[in-house]
């Protein structure tokens, strides 16, 4: 590397730097190529400044996945269907799922190292018939997964925070708009840091990581040291069927969904992967360490929780709203303790939305190098979402059901489309396996595609890919139930009425106006096509 590019990656002269420094930055430059390269044979040119370094993007992923806290705040949901049994065994069920849905989803990200991510990865191995218009739905799809999360995160912030004013004044009456007030407070803060404070978005995530670990073992110590004990029989052998379901099996099924919104969002990593160096690599292992380090916190604090439960009605009935808050006040029997272990997982969930705008939000304004436009526009669609809490009772079941549907959909689409093209012999082939140089890029070449640096080989990655498929479709379709059997108007589950509105408007609209302008995923170079 000469001095030009010494200077272009540092700003100080070749001549000034060790030599250490030097194979570094030669590294570096070397990465940033192939980065380019990468970009180029998708079809893309490289925009964004590749700002997250290997540390902070694992604190991203973990942050946005914010698993424990996920638990905690969904605790009722599990604990009405299923019991504290119930929450153990569906906990395991959707960490092991995730799992291996994320285990797929690293294979593409490895192929195809793209912040479109699944709208781009569907167009890429659908066939030629259907690929525009599955990818046209599955961009959609995504928006609205993304847009809801960010309703989530401004929900539950204010939920809980409303919830530790009902522990601290009992005497006064807080209502559900003053929780959704402070819910759009916490989604305006998130877009003035996504926008203003941008370039210090990688250092403050490395920074929320300390905050999501140490927050973690805070809770988890005094809750286990300070609380009651169960036996194991009392909790292993305690199960709930609170909504009356026909069976413990379906009533189970309906109390999964809680713990499968503490792993929705693990591709958030992979709509930064232009700003990733290494992005091949680094996103495939980012996904799968932060699934595990989130997964063992997740599983910690679902044991300690319930064998910490004490009275289960009292706790389940608490007048905050939220079970875990009721645990360690039982467990501290201190109002301003309580407050503190329960503001970090506020904290931790305002951290979680900054993710979640930056996530939904990577178009970017050619003069600032910042995502504002895109950045504002999320935030108004997840705001408009947040309007839904004042008319409904029901309204976090209602956001979580669209949540999950919209991610597990694009799953979905994405894993059955690489089982169809990795069962189909030459289409995906090693980079070892090409005999010229020039074809080291990820289309290799008319038809042909190249599997990443990442990737489950042989029959085990069809097994692995087949269990990721059929994950997916148990979520999303228990994702629209009600929690009892026989809800009230008022109590019904409409997410299916929502999801199923935007799908046929996205369909009609291609039909009207999408099939003769959408082109698939823009190309904005001279690249082989994928699959053409």
């Amino acid at each position: 590397m000469n001095d030009d590019h010494a200077m272009e990656f540092t700003g100080i002269p070749a001549k000034a730097q060790n030599g250490n420094h030097i194979e570094e930055l030669e590294r570096a430059y070397e990465s940033h190529v192939r980065d380019g390269q990468t970009l180029a044979r998708l079809g893309k040119k490289p925009v964004l400044k590749r700002n997250f370094g290997v540390l902070a993007i694992l604190a991203f992923s973990c942050t946005v996945l914010v698993t424990w806290e996920g638990v905690l705040e969904l605790f009722t949901t599990g604990l009405e269907n299923g019991g504290p049994a119930g929450l153990f065994w569906s906990y395991i069920v959707t960490w092991f799922g995730t799992l291996s849905v994320f285990i797929t989803i690293c294979e593409l990200a490895s192929m195809a190292p793209i912040a479109s991510g699944q709208y781009y990865w569907v167009s890429m191995l659908a066939p030629p018939s259907c690929r525009k218009f599955l990818s046209y739905l599955t961009g959609w799809m995504t928006a609205l997964a993304w847009q809801t999360t960010i309703t989530s995160a401004g929900f539950l912030s204010g939920g809980i925070i409303k919830g530790l004013l009902v522990l601290n004044h009992p005497d006064q009456t807080f209502h559900q708009w003053q929780a959704t007030l402070i819910g759009y407070a916490v989604i305006v803060v998130a877009v003035f840091i996504n926008t203003v404070g941008s370039s210090y978005l990688p250092g403050i995530e490395s920074c929320i990581l300390m905050v999501h670990i140490l927050g973690f073992f805070a809770i988890l110590i005094v809750v286990a040291y300070m609380g009651p004990h169960s036996s194991a029989k009392d909790v292993f052998d305690n199960w709930s069927n609170g909504g009356d379901w026909p069976s413990q099996g379906t009533s189970f099924m309906v109390g999964l969904i809680g713990n499968a919104f503490a792993f929705a969002g693990a591709d958030a990593a992979v709509h930064m992967a232009e700003e990733i160096p290494n992005a091949a690599i680094v996103i495939p292992r980012t996904i799968v360490g932060s699934m595990l380090l989130n997964g063992v916190m997740g599983l910690g604090i679902t044991v300690v929780m319930i064998f910490s439960l004490g009275d289960v009605d009292a706790i389940t009935n608490t007048p905050t709203g939220y079970p875990f808050i009721g645990v360690i006040y039982q467990a501290t029997n201190s109002a301003a303790a309580t407050t503190v272990l329960s503001s970090l997982v506020v904290l931790s969930v305002f951290f979680c939305c900054l993710g979640f705008v930056a996530t939904s939000s990577r178009m970017i304004d050619p003069r600032s190098q910042v995502p504002i436009n895109t950045v504002l526009v999320t935030t108004v669609i997840g705001a408009l979402i947040l309007l839904i809490s004042f008319g409904s009772t029901l309204a976090l079941n209602i956001i979580l059901s669209i949540t999950i549907f919209g991610f597990y959909f694009t799953y979905f689409l994405s894993c059955a489309l690489l089982l169809w093209r990795r069962c189909q012999k030459g289409v995906i082939v090693t980079k070892q396996a090409l005999d010229s140089e020039e074809q080291t890029g990820y289309v290799a070449s008319e038809g042909q595609l190249i599997w990443g640096p990442w990737r489950v080989p042989g029959v085990l990655g069809i097994c692995n890919n087949l269990l990721a498929c059929a994950y997916c479709v148990v979520i999303a379709f228990f994702s629209f139930w009600p929690a009892t059997v026989k809800p009230e108007l008022a109590d019904m589950n409409w997410s299916c009425v929502i999801v199923v509105a935007a799908l046929i408007f996205s369909a009609v609209y291609y039909a009207i106006w999408g099939r003769f302008h959408y082109r698939g995923p823009i190309v904005e170079t001279n690249a082989h096509g994928a699959l053409s």
